[in-house]
This record gives C-alpha cells, structure tokens and sequence, in this order.
C-alpha cells in the first residue's frame, strides 16, 4: 500500500525531491531483501 501512495505522491510531484529518494531506497531495500531471502531459501 505504501508503494502506491509513494508512487502517486511522485507522479504527482507533492512530496519533495528527499522524500522519493528515500522512500525508493526503502522500497529497493525491502523488494531486495526478500529476494535474497527467497533465494537462499530454494
């Protein structure tokens, strides 16, 4: 859900330039992490 809101918020230009950096490395993080994750699981 906060992935859609981030998304927006960016399409949109609301939220400042420091806002989508981070919120995208939050994300990356995340989606990288649980790849790894699956990953090392298979």
């Amino acid at each position: 859900m906060s992935a859609i809101l981030i998304m927006i918020l960016w399409t949109w230009g609301l939220t400042p330039l420091w806002v989508n950096i981070v919120g995208t490395c939050i994300l990356g993080s995340k989606i990288a992490l649980k790849t790894i994750v699956a990953l090392l699981e298979d």
